[in-house]
């Protein structure tokens, strides 16, 4: 149970950190157009 949940946490915070780092880019994108 508790590797689990580890698990799926340490998905979770991989995925927000790919969404913020995508974030960030698509900002700058915009920025330099």
């Amino acid at each position: 149970m508790g590797y689990c949940r580890e698990n799926i946490w340490l998905v979770k915070e991989s995925a927000v950190k790919f969404l913020v780092e995508f974030y960030v880019k698509f900002n700058r994108l915009i920025g330099c157009i």
